[in-house]
């Protein structure tokens, strides 16, 4: 009741304390960074200078692998080729820039790799650099007939093939729901030190080519079980030139397609891919050696003309998360049988490449290490009879 609150004079000069607000008050103006422990660092703030922390060396792997950023981002790639070597990776603290040194032994050759990419600001910019895969090369022309001249490559014994490139491109994604889309245009210039003989100059000089492409893909989103996405696409479409190449080279046009759909059981995926290429080679002396990448077992080739499908279907097989020892588990099986066919049109003849095979995979982990890996051997058997085998390797690192 109003009537039976004490009614007093009130004296301001001792005001009412509220303890624990004080309390909270108090906390509220302690800064962590301005208090001062006797015995224990003192820490000053200063800036981040990006240029001197681009690297943080944080890994390394007993092989070589060679990564191609851009397939492996548009859903065209998802394992790569290893062979005999080390390498060893960074990441600075942003994540803005990663480095690769490798070092790889194949064919009898020692070779040296570098790789860089500087996500910082659009575009992305990447450069890489290759040292002794094989010895350098030297194309020049000798009389057929008077029409027809042949093109002979001769191999440098003892020069190493030196190859550098700088790649920009912009990775627009443009994901939406539960479809992963991108567009990725990109601009790229390629040295090697592969030579070819110049009848205006009277000399060797090196090749340098100019690239520009753009790229689309959109994929639905993948589930683990799935090795493929179940529905997806994508296109790349390439123009090639060969700057200060005057009478000896013409340009090429390249355009890719591939796309994704189910197989005929759970879980199982079918990935066919197409590509057509057309060197622009009338008045010209030489041909570039393609962009379309050759059937699986050969190697690139000279063509005017040049078609291919490639056919991939993968199924997978759970392994019962089997447990070999406290350094190795297994989740599951991977089997990847393969057709590959191509046509080419070179100078003076014409010639059909066709391979298959399979990838035998087995998804893993070892050490105790919670990040997946994948690892296995693909067979590869040419028309000509011939029996490759290659190791293949997969991490999300990268």
């Amino acid at each position: 009741m109003v009537d039976s609150l004490d009614w007093k004079p009130a004296d301001f000069s001792k005001p009412f304390k509220y303890v624990f607000a004080d309390n909270l008050s108090m906390q509220a103006g302690f800064n962590i960074d301005t208090v001062k422990v006797e015995g224990l660092y003192d820490f000053e703030s200063k800036p981040y200078k990006k240029g001197e922390h681009l690297f943080r060396f944080h890994s390394w792997t007993p092989m070589y692998i060679n990564i191609d950023n851009l397939r492996n981002i548009s859903y065209d790639n998802f394992y790569d080729a290893v062979s005999l070597g080390a390498t060893l990776y960074s990441q600075n603290s942003l994540g803005t820039a990663t480095t690769m040194f490798g070092y790889s032994y194949h064919n009898k050759f020692h070779a040296g790799h570098m790789r860089f990419t500087y996500r910082g600001f659009f575009p992305v910019f990447e450069f890489k650099l290759d040292v002794n895969d094989r010895d350098k090369q030297r194309i020049f022309l000798v009389s057929g007939d008077l029409f027809n001249p042949q093109m002979v490559t001769d191999t440098v014994a003892g020069s190493p093939f030196v190859s550098a490139s700088m790649l920009a491109y912009v990775p627009l994604n443009l994901t939406n729901g539960g479809w992963v889309r991108g567009l990725i245009p990109r601009l790229s210039w390629r040295y090697s030190n592969d030579s070819y003989f110049s009848f205006r100059e009277g000399k060797y000089q090196d090749y340098q080519h100019i690239v520009l492409g753009l790229q689309y893909y959109q994929v639905q989103r993948m589930t683990k079980r799935n090795i493929f996405p179940k529905w997806g696409y994508g296109a790349n479409i390439q123009y090639n030139m060969m700057p200060f190449a005057g009478e000896n080279f013409g340009s090429t046009l390249y355009a890719n397609g591939y796309g994704y759909m189910p197989g005929l059981l759970k879980n199982h995926g079918i990935k066919v891919s197409a590509a057509f290429q057309k060197q622009f080679y009338n008045g010209k002396r030489y041909l570039m050696r393609n962009i379309a990448p050759s059937p699986r077992g050969y190697n690139q080739h000279f063509s005017i003309t040049y078609a291919s499908v490639f056919t991939d279907y993968a199924f997978p097989i759970y392994l019962g998360d089997l447990t070999l020892s406290r350094l190795l588990y297994l989740k599951r099986a991977q089997i990847i049988p393969f057709f590959d066919w191509a046509y080419s049109h070179g100078m003076n003849d014409f010639r059909h490449m066709y391979s298959g095979g399979a990838d035998f995979l087995v998804d893993f982990n070892i050490f105790n290490i919670s990040l997946p890996l994948t690892a296995g051997i693909r067979y590869i058997r040419t028309g000509e009879s011939r029996n490759i085998f290659q190791l293949i390797f997969q991490t999300p690192l990268l």
